[in-house]
């Protein structure tokens, strides 16, 4: 029973991390928005800024078209930075986790019953003896 002593023991740790872990994403979360909704105002009022800067002389569509332009190139560049990259770091700690976790389900309980057998063996032989 030693193992399954172990697993429930880890369990229980890996409980306690995941619940500190939640509490803290959510602090978090609810901090980024605050500072998301300045930030957002914060843009807003730049923008509202350059448009008079560049309409005064250019006139107002061309100041529009101005802006446009420079969001969508901010936002592809942005888009291109936010891909999904490969993290072979990752993928070897999957690769570990899924043999480790194998591991446990084929030697430990074989382990056990061999520990156990021997166990009631040297038992008979005493009780014989």
């Amino acid at each position: 029973m030693r193992s399954l002593e172990l697993i429930e023991v880890a369990a229980a740790a890996e409980a306690l991390v995941l619940r500190r872990g939640a509490e803290d994403v959510a602090r978090r979360s609810v901090l980024l928005g605050i500072a998301a909704l300045f930030g957002l105002t914060m843009l807003g009022l730049l923008h509202a800024a350059g448009w008079m800067v560049l309409a005064e002389p250019f006139g107002p569509l061309a100041a529009a078209l101005t802006l446009s332009i420079v969001d969508a190139m901010v936002m592809l560049m942005a888009l291109l930075l936010a891909r999904k990259r490969h993290d072979p770091v990752a993928a070897e700690a999957l690769r570990l986790r899924g043999q480790a976790i194998a591991g446990i389900g084929q030697v430990a309980p074989l382990v056990e019953e061999v520990g156990t057998l021997l166990v009631k063996a040297l038992l008979r032989r005493l009780g014989r003896a």
